[in-house]
C-alpha cells in the first residue's frame, strides 16, 4: 500500500502532462477538409401512371382505379386507396417479407393466404420495394395455401 501511495501522485501528474500536450497537439491540427461527393446515380423522370388493383375473394372481385407516379410502390397505392375509397387491409411486416391479414375487412381464414399477384408473379412477399408499372394489373387474392 506504500508502493502505491508513495507512486501514484507521480503517475497521475504525469498522466496529466501527457494530456495536456495531447490535446493541444490535437487542437493544433488542421481541420479535416470535407466535400461533397457528386450523386452520380440516373434521375428517374416522374411521370403519372395508371395502375388497377382487384381483389379477389372466393365469393367475389372488386376493381380499383389509381392514378399514381412511378416512383410509388404497391404499398404506397394501398395507403392511397386505404385514404381515398372503402378498402381496408391490415398487414405484418416480417423480416422475410409481408402478409396481408384482412382485407376489406375479410379475415384470411386458417388454411387460407393473402396473395399479391403482378402479371401471374407472386410478389406477396416484396410489395414495399416494388416500384409500381404503368397500366399493370396488381391483384390481391384469397387463396388456399398450399
Amino acid at each position: 500500500m506504500k508502493f502505491l501511495n508513495k507512486y501514484f501522485p507521480i503517475f497521475y501528474i504525469s498522466l496529466l502532462f501527457l494530456g495536456y500536450f495531447y490535446v493541444r497537439d490535437i487542437i493544433g491540427r488542421e481541420e479535416l477538409k470535407v466535400g461533397v461527393i457528386d450523386d452520380q446515380k440516373e434521375s428517374i423522370e416522374i411521370k403519372p401512371i395508371d395502375v388497377t388493383l382487384m381483389v379477389k375473394t372466393r365469393s367475389s372481385s372488386v376493381e380499383y382505379l389509381a392514378n399514381m407516379k412511378n416512383i410509388n410502390t404497391l404499398d404506397d397505392l394501398l395507403e392511397d386507396l386505404r385514404d381515398e375509397v372503402d378498402f381496408f387491409f391490415e398487414k405484418t411486416e416480417y423480416t422475410y417479407g409481408t402478409e396481408y391479414d384482412l382485407v376489406n375487412h375479410t379475415k384470411a381464414q386458417e388454411g387460407y393466404a393473402w396473395k399479391v399477384y403482378e402479371d401471374d408473379e407472386d410478389i406477396t412477399q416484396n410489395t414495399s420495394g416494388r416500384v409500381l408499372k404503368d397500366k399493370a394489373v396488381y391483384i390481391l387474392s384469397l387463396e388456399k395455401v398450399k
